[in-house]
């Protein structure tokens, strides 16, 4: 991730900035990136306090989908089983 790109993100922990940025990462076949943000998603929904439930096992499934992109289907099914 660019270094003024990251900390305009870690700036503005709005969620919906980090979903757009995830999927134009994501429509970029950047996959490698795409799970360093999904990472940083994570990182955001350990901070909140109401999680929205819906949302967050949307994020598990697509981090799990990229997985499944990048041939890392063992990975896929185990970060899902673990979450």
């Amino acid at each position: 991730m660019s270094e003024t790109r990251s900390r305009m993100m870690i700036a503005s922990p709005i969620m919906i900035n980090w979903i757009s940025f995830l999927f134009s990462v994501y429509m970029t076949k950047n996959y490698n990136q795409t799970l360093e943000i999904l990472d940083s998603i994570f990182d955001l929904y350990e901070k909140i306090e109401k999680k929205v439930p819906f949302e967050y096992s949307e994020v598990i499934l697509f981090k799990a989908n990229v997985l499944e992109n990048m041939g890392e289907i063992k990975k896929a099914i185990k970060f899902v089983e673990k979450k």
